[in-house]
């Protein structure tokens, strides 16, 4: 099993930063690396779902709450209604982040070649701590940076994964 961080292992590497354990803990509570090769497209590794990261938070006594930065009602997945304005969403979304003192935020992000890809990062007191920023995946203390410098990292939020204890 690979104990060390991978370029598919962001979300786990997010997860064991905000429930403040080392990630080869993690991985070895989830019980897998990540690594293998299940995709037609072999470029592509198993990876991991959130639902795998909530599982060993709920084993430590930890609730994960979502919280969506923009959200929609669709009666039909076809036409959406935005609740609020974007500006109003945004300031909620705030408004949590500051009521949370530990997280994972979960949504997109641009690699190399321009193309969108899934990305999670840590949210520690007031800070993003991305395990992209550094260039090095083995390097698991990038430096953090603040939330509303999240976009010069390429890196768009979609949900707060709020941690409870």
């Amino acid at each position: 099993m690979i104990l060390i961080p991978q370029k598919w292992s962001c979300l786990p590497v997010a997860f064991a930063r905000a429930l403040d354990i080392s990630f080869s803990e993690f991985i070895e509570r989830v019980g897998h690396d990540g690594s293998e090769q299940v995709y037609k497209d072999l470029k592509f590794r198993r990876g991991f779902h959130v639902q795998e990261c909530i599982d060993i938070a709920e084993r430590m006594g930890v609730t994960c709450v979502p919280i969506e930065h923009h959200y929609a009602s669709t009666p039909t997945g076809l036409e959406t209604y935005l609740i609020g304005t974007l500006e109003e969403q945004s300031q909620r979304f705030s408004r949590y982040l500051d009521e949370t003192p530990r997280g994972v935020l979960q949504g997109v992000r641009l690699n190399s070649k321009q193309q969108t890809i899934g990305h999670a990062c840590a949210w520690v007191g007031d800070r993003v701590y991305d395990s992209n920023t550094s260039g090095n995946w083995q390097k698991t203390k990038s430096s953090p940076y603040k939330f509303q410098d999240r976009l010069l990292n390429s890196f768009c939020v979609n949900t707060l994964w709020r941690l409870r204890w």
